[in-house]
Parts: C-alpha cells; sequence; structure tokens
C-alpha cells in the first residue's frame, strides 16, 4: 500500500501548485493570433525572389490587443503604434518573410459610411512600407465593433489582400516585393491562454489520486 500512496501523494502535491498557479497566472490573452492562406498573385521581378506567382503561402499575424484605440468615434478604431508600447504587431510571416516596420497602424471600421474593413500597414523610416494587409466589405455586420477583431474569415470580405513592401517601399533591390490574395483560415486563431496547458499535469495527477481512494474504499 506505500507504494501506491506514495505516487499518488506526489502527484497531489505536484497538483496543487500547479492549479494556483493556472488560477493566478496572467492569460496570454493580449494576443491575438491569426493564420491564413494565400496566393501570391504578383511578384516584383527587380526584388529577390522568395515566391512565385500562383504558389500558395501560409500567413500569420500576431497582434497585442491592449493598444489603445486613438478614435472616439464607436465604427471607427486607429490602433496607432509610433515606436512606443505596447508594439501593435508582435510578428507577422508571409512565406517565410518575416519583417515588420517599426511605424504601425490599424484600423477597423465597423459599419463605417457601409463598409466594414480590418487593416493593417507599417513601414520603417528610410526603407518606406513592410507589409499591408487589408479585409474590406460593403456588407456591414461582419466586425461587431470597432475594437482589433479576434479572428478573420477571409470568406466574409469581398476584398481580402496583403502587400509585402510594397510601391512605397525604397529598396526594392534588397526587399522581397511580391502580393496577392488572403484566401482562407489556416488553423483556429486566438488560442486559449497558455496557462491552460498547465493544467494538463494537474489534472492528471487528481486523477491519479482519485483512482488510488476507490481502491483504497474497495479493499
Amino acid at each position: 500500500m506505500r507504494n501506491v500512496v506514495r505516487p499518488a501523494l506526489m502527484n497531489l502535491a505536484f497538483a496543487f501548485p500547479i492549479l494556483a498557479l493556472w488560477s493566478v497566472a496572467p492569460a496570454a490573452a493580449s494576443t491575438i493570433h491569426y493564420a491564413w492562406t494565400g496566393t501570391v498573385t504578383f511578384v516584383d521581378p527587380i526584388s529577390p525572389a522568395t515566391v512565385v506567382v500562383g504558389q500558395k503561402i501560409g500567413i500569420t499575424l500576431d497582434l497585442d490587443s491592449t493598444v489603445p484605440d486613438q478614435d472616439p468615434s464607436p465604427n471607427r478604431g486607429l490602433y496607432d503604434q509610433q515606436l512606443q508600447q505596447p508594439v501593435l504587431v508582435q510578428s507577422v510571416d508571409f512565406g517565410g518573410v518575416t519583417g515588420v516596420g517599426a511605424f504601425q497602424l490599424g484600423t477597423v471600421r465597423a459599419d463605417d459610411g457601409g463598409m466594414d474593413q480590418f487593416m493593417i500597414s507599417t513601414g520603417d523610416q528610410h526603407i518606406g512600407a513592410r507589409f499591408v494587409i487589408d479585409f474590406e466589405t460593403s456588407h456591414p455586420g461582419v466586425l461587431a465593433s470597432d475594437a482589433l477583431p479576434l479572428a478573420i474569415d477571409p470568406m466574409d470580405f469581398e476584398t481580402a489582400t496583403f502587400f509585402v513592401n510594397g510601391p512605397d517601399n525604397l529598396q526594392p533591390l534588397f526587399f522581397p516585393r511580391f502580393s496577392g490574395t488572403i484566401d482562407a483560415l489556416r488553423v483556429a486563431q486566438t488560442p486559449l491562454p497558455g496557462s491552460a496547458a498547465m493544467f494538463a499535469p494537474a489534472l492528471a495527477g487528481l486523477l491519479g489520486f482519485a483512482a488510488w481512494q476507490r481502491r483504497g474504499a474497495a479493499t
């Protein structure tokens, strides 16, 4: 019996601190994660070749939802980040191209002039544009508010496009320049907080202890 009790008690001892941490740990809910599949429709022939026309690429974007809305209008959100904290765009990836840009602007329009729009654009001093992601529809109601949306389905928008190191980029010889359409969701967006993963070992410990109790009661 001693050999059964010891592992069960060890599991329980491990479980309670983990459960306590899970209950008080700050959730990673400030990160909004998007993942889509896109199609390249244009590649600038003078820029470094990293993709080709017609290629399907993965696109991911991570935003910090704590960036404040600077537009008081209830139908228009302006998330303007100019070299200060918090940083709006935490990361981006267009088929392996990950340049973000220090100057960042997010725009959300919810039934603003009969349009719903979600757009993120960034750039760098002396370089120019780094990327633009733009979703637009003339059928309001897709976006519930002017807050940064937790998920974006390209199928809900008539326009769903991206441009990497676009026409305003001043150094096309050094940066891959291409654009295309954003076609579909790739994975579930805005995942559960990372602290939720800590719950698994704690639950396993509690289940082990419960099983030991049942065995003890049966004898």
